[in-house]
């Protein structure tokens, strides 16, 4: 099964995510308080809890990518939880 590969512009959606800001690419989407992917079952893989970014384990391969990319481009400053 191919994994899903970010595009420079799904990039600048979770950068956008991160500014909390509004985006929109061909595999993800924000309105700056939540990370969705546009894709069956891909909604709220990320969200902002305060000054804290949520993860949720959705299960699926591409949410594991998006999720992968959110944790190691995290500006300094943003604590990242996992969703229990």
């Amino acid at each position: 099964m191919p994994r899903l590969r970010l595009s420079p512009k799904d990039k600048e959606v979770i950068w956008s995510f991160f500014l909390k800001g509004n985006k929109t690419s061909k595999k993800l989407t924000t309105d700056g308080r939540s990370l969705d992917g546009q894709w069956l079952g891909g909604n709220n893989i990320a969200q902002w809890a305060g000054e804290t970014i949520v993860l949720k384990d959705l299960g699926s391969i591409a949410a594991q990518v998006v999720e992968n990319y959110v944790r190691k481009n995290c500006p300094d400053g943003i604590e990242i939880k996992e969703d229990d």
